[in-house]
């Protein structure tokens, strides 16, 4: 609906979102955190943006991977 500009608008937006995730599993297991984002980009493909934030639980995602824990140690208990 914003032409070219909402095109750099959503293009910036989604780059910040997906910043904002690999920041917050940067100290968790990989394979988890990869799994538990699977389903919210496939619905990016076929979805808007800010639909896939407030419908399809892009957020809810980002509060799980928050509180994933973090990476253990080998050797710890």
């Amino acid at each position: 609906n914003f032409g070219y500009t909402g095109l750099l608008m959503f293009t910036v937006f989604l780059a910040m979102i997906l910043w904002l995730y690999d920041s917050i599993v940067q100290d968790k297991d990989l394979v988890m955190a990869t799994m538990i984002i699977a389903m919210p980009s496939l619905a990016l493909c076929n979805g808007a943006l800010l639909t896939n934030i407030l419908s399809d639980g892009l957020w809810f995602i980002f509060a799980i991977a928050y509180v994933l824990p973090g990476k253990s140690v080998a050797g710890e208990v």
